[in-house]
């Protein structure tokens, strides 16, 4: 489990990663007809950008967000980019471990989120995905965020 003074699992976690799991499983399957609606309008791959990452895993072996991400898109063939932000230097290397167990297409930064719109417009095209910000007490940079819009 994951302990801090910024954060603590809470008796909602399990219920709280089975919901976020539907709703990426939803968004993957309608990703898609989405591409191949609009195959020019954007990069035809997924984009999921998390912002509070945590380590990825917990003591109980329980997954974190960017596991559930990461094991859903594995079970189909769609391509995906995920940027993965933990500020906590003490979970950053768990992070860094545990999604490198995935084999992923992954940036892990240890580092505060905020510099999600640098990375973005660095990229210089458009995008289909997701952002993820969790716990919802969290400092988000929906400035940066609408920016990138």
């Amino acid at each position: 489990m994951r302990e801090s003074e910024e954060f603590k699992q809470s008796g909602y976690t399990a219920q709280k990663q089975i919901v976020f799991g539907a709703i990426v499983k939803m968004y993957l399957h309608i990703w898609p007809g989405i591409f191949s609606r609009y195959p020019n309008w954007a990069k035809q791959y997924c984009l999921y950008i998390d912002l509070n990452s945590g380590p990825g895993r917990y003591d109980d072996d329980e997954i974190g967000s960017p596991l559930v991400f990461l094991e859903a898109i594995s079970k189909t063939r769609l391509e995906y980019h995920a940027m993965l932000y933990e500020s906590n230097q003490k979970d950053a290397p768990s992070l860094i471990e545990n999604v490198r167990a995935y084999r992923a297409y992954a940036d892990v930064y240890a580092e505060d989120n905020a510099n999600v719109l640098y990375r973005l417009t660095k990229r210089n095209e458009r995008q289909y995905g997701m952002v993820y910000a969790d716990p919802s007490n969290a400092q988000l940079p929906v400035k940066v965020l609408d920016g990138s819009a």
